[in-house]
Parts: C-alpha cells; sequence; structure tokens
C-alpha cells in the first residue's frame, strides 16, 4: 500500500459529548472504571456492543477532530483527543478499506466514498479492473489519561463484488460496505452474513479480540 504523508489539522474543542446508557459487566481490574467507545456509527456501535461483553462500555457520541493521514495516525489522534475531553478510559475505531488496483485507495477515506457513493456505485469504481482485490483494516485505539494511545490492528483480505445482503438483518447490523466485501474463504459477503457469524472473521472483530485480551492482562 502506497504510504500517505501522516497530516494533522488542529484539533478544536467541539460540541459536547452526548452519553447513551448502554453498559455490561467485566471481570478484570478494568471493571474498576468503564471504557467509553467513541462513535457515531450505529452499526460500529451494535458490533463493538455485541464482542465486548461482558465489559463495562459506554457509547458516546462526540465530535471528533478531522485528522488526514495513515489509519493508526488518524486513531492515535481521535482517542487521545477524546480522552483529554472526557478525562476517562476511551477507545476508537478506524476503519480501512483497500483497494489492491488502486494502490491501497480509498484506505482511511473509505468513509466519505461509502456515503457519497453507496455500495454498489463503490463497487462500479473498479469496472474494467480485473483486479477485485481489496483488504479490510480495523485500528482501535486505546487511551487512558495521561498515557499513550495503545493500538490493536485487525485486517481481513478478499474481494470486491456485486451487493449482496441478509434482508433479516437491520440497516445498522448490515451497514456500509458490508454487501460487497467478501472475505477470503468465504462464499458469503459480510452484508450476508448474521452478526455473530461477521464479528468473528471481520476485521474489526480481530480488532477487539486483540484489544479484550489486553484488558484481561490489566
Amino acid at each position: 500500500m502506497t504510504k500517505m504523508r501522516k497530516m494533522g489539522r488542529p484539533l478544536q474543542r467541539r460540541s459536547p459529548a452526548r452519553l447513551l446508557p448502554m453498559r455490561k459487566a467485566f471481570s478484570s481490574k478494568a471493571a474498576q472504571q468503564h471504557v467509553a467507545f467513541i462513535t457515531s456509527n450505529e452499526g460500529k456501535a451494535a458490533e463493538v456492543r455485541a464482542m465486548m461483553r461482558p465489559t463495562l462500555i459506554d457509547i458516546i457520541k462526540l465530535t471528533l477532530p478531522e485528522v488526514q493521514g495513515e489509519s493508526e495516525f488518524i486513531a492515535r489522534e481521535k482517542a487521545k483527543y477524546a480522552c483529554a475531553e472526557l478525562q476517562r478510559p476511551v477507545f476508537v475505531d478506524d476503519t480501512q478499506l483497500c483497494f489492491s488496483a488502486w494502490d491501497g485507495l480509498p484506505g482511511p477515506y473509505i468513509s466519505s466514498f461509502i456515503k457519497r457513493l453507496g455500495p454498489l456505485k463503490l463497487y462500479h469504481l473498479l469496472d474494467g479492473q480485473q483486479d477485485k482485490a481489496v483488504n479490510a483494516v480495523c485500528t482501535i485505539a486505546y487511551c487512558e489519561p495521561g498515557k499513550d494511545p495503545v493500538l490493536f490492528v485487525g485486517e481481513v483480505y478478499g474481494t470486491l463484488v456485486p451487493p449482496r445482503r441478509n434482508t433479516d438483518r437491520t440497516d445498522a447490523e448490515s451497514f456500509g460496505w458490508d454487501p460487497i466485501f467478501q472475505p477470503m474463504g468465504s462464499e458469503r459477503t459480510f452484508g450476508e452474513m448474521s452478526l455473530a457469524e461477521k464479528n468473528r472473521v471481520s476485521h474489526r472483530g480481530l480488532a477487539v479480540q486483540k484489544f479484550k485480551e489486553y484488558l484481561r492482562s490489566m
């Protein structure tokens, strides 16, 4: 993947955080304080809520600064900002979808692509390209007050295919580019899998499992 210059805009104070009550139990020392997952994406919230059980978590909507650069840099900066704003342990998720034919783009900018185009038009961006290989990367950054963020990365390779989704899943459960990403070794797209199935094999699922193991070790 082509390296992109790491850039960051000045971090500015934004609107107050809005707390959504969502709590789970956890049996390690991390249970002594709630961990906050910072997201406004209902799909990510649903996945993380399911995967983090029985960890104590709060889902918080907080306007984060726009940061440009590699995914790890973006996740680290956003976690630092959220932690400073809330003065509590937090974690954030930054996701990439990298097209082999485009030398790794759109990468960390996939959110803007999918919002503007939707799954079908995103798939058609590779019309005329024989190479439909893609890889999905999730970077979780966990930050505690006074400490540097710790990163956990999950990566899955697959193929871009015409949209296919499980109609039994809600829009929050089958979101973004799930319907066009078929992971290697599977005959179904993320959008055709149940939430539990996707969580076992997805880029986010792999990153969350590493994060949970870290919390257990605390």
